[in-house]
């Protein structure tokens, strides 16, 4: 039986790993893994926000256009794309434990763990990364966090009012890279492993 390790990025540019030809940013890790395991260099997603992707990634079910977009128990982002998977959609999950693999899925995207949503169906272990961004995993900072002079980026779709004081209470603590959410869940699924 071999060992299978899906590593899903959001917001990693291809042209930014020495595998893929970049001769300046340096990527040893990712190109020694790159080198040793197996490359999909045309594949590309049909559909790019995070929960779309991941729905056609953890089913291979194709999730755009959304022409039949119906809100589900659960849905709270009410966009179309971003719904639950479906109970009679199969996951990636149940189809290594089906073939007796033991899975584990670690991840830091909230959306993935909200109610009803389903991608931990088929693992026999999953650790949600609490944090990213309005994850309501700690009380939200109080006072004027979300004024101009206090943003530190361009408004984003109107939603970055809302979600600046529980990102911003979610990670002040913080010190080092460590304990970010990339490490974090990488350390978390390579500690599993």
């Amino acid at each position: 039986m071999f060992n299978v390790v899906l590593i899903m990025l959001d917001s990693l540019r291809r042209d930014h790993v020495g595998a893929y030809g970049n001769k300046t940013i340096k990527t040893p890790n990712i190109d020694q893994l790159a080198s040793e395991g197996v490359r999909y260099t045309n594949a590309y997603p049909e559909a790019l926000p995070t929960i779309p992707v991941r729905r056609a990634m953890h089913t291979g079910i194709r999730t755009f256009p959304d022409r039949n977009y119906k809100a589900a128990k659960g849905d709270v982002v009410l966009i179309p794309g971003w719904q639950p998977i479906p109970e009679d959609q199969v996951t990636v999950g149940e189809v290594f434990r089906h073939h007796g693999y033991t899975t584990g899925l670690f991840a830091s995207t909230h959306h993935m763990f909200k109610p009803s949503m389903n991608f931990h169906r088929g693992y026999t272990s999953w650790q949600f990364i609490r944090g990213q961004e309005a994850d309501h995993y700690k009380k939200p900072l109080e006072g004027d966090v979300t004024s101009p002079d206090n943003i530190p980026c361009d408004e984003m779709y109107g939603m970055v009012g809302h979600s600046l004081p529980y990102c911003l209470a979610n990670v002040q603590d913080w010190r080092t890279e460590q304990d970010w959410f990339a490490p974090r869940a990488v350390g978390a699924a390579t500690k599993w492993v």
